[in-house]
């Protein structure tokens, strides 16, 4: 997945509204308020983002996981993120890859119920 898939899905995960934006000086999603939101590059969105889903988010050895329980089905999802030279940008890219991956199931979920919808009779 790359960098702007996974932003645009994590921005899904989290109700946060925008477009795509890339230049040479940013990349990231574009709010109305003309704010560029990367929680890839950005500490404090990382953060934000992080407590916006209720992600459980750890460090330990050469391992950084961010996780969230999805309900009796579901189960747990856990993303495990192998530790760089830079742990601040290694746990930002865990809590952005959950995000995606919660932002994926949400869009799955909410194609599935209106596939369902449009097959009732």
């Amino acid at each position: 997945m790359t960098d702007r898939e996974m932003l645009e899905l994590a921005a899904l995960a989290a109700g946060i509204k925008g477009r795509y934006f890339w230049n040479i000086d940013d990349a990231g999603i574009e709010m109305a308020s003309g704010i560029v939101w990367n929680p890839l590059t950005d500490d404090g969105a990382a953060l934000r983002l992080a407590v916006m889903l209720g992600l459980l988010v750890g460090i330990r050895g050469d391992e950084v996981w961010a996780q969230k329980y999805m309900g009796n089905h579901a189960g747990w999802l856990t993303i495990k993120e192998p530790s760089s030279l830079c742990r601040f940008s290694t746990t930002r890219r865990a809590i952005v890859r959950a995000a995606a991956a919660i932002g994926a199931a949400q869009r799955a979920q909410a194609q599935k119920e209106q596939s369902n919808a449009g097959s009732v009779d």
